[in-house]
């Protein structure tokens, strides 16, 4: 279920900024910061420290990248 989701969304956010592709990075990015924050609230309720650490990380990388990717 988790790959389902993880996979698509996760490439996605890897090639749309290597590609200069600007509206879909900044489409794409802010919602792989939302899963990831989702994933952290997922990891803190159970508690599974590594999908916490790994989606803190992600949230702060995606949310940097979709700032640089709307040039701010």
């Amino acid at each position: 279920m988790y790959a389902a989701r993880a996979v698509p969304l996760g490439v996605l956010a890897a090639i749309a900024p290597m590609l200069a592709l600007g509206l879909l990075s900044a489409l794409a990015l802010p919602a792989a910061a939302c899963v990831q924050v989702a994933d952290v609230a997922i990891g803190l309720s159970r508690p599974e420290w590594g999908k916490v650490s790994g989606g803190t990380s992600l949230t702060v990388i995606h949310t940097a990248t979709a700032l640089g990717a709307l040039g701010g």
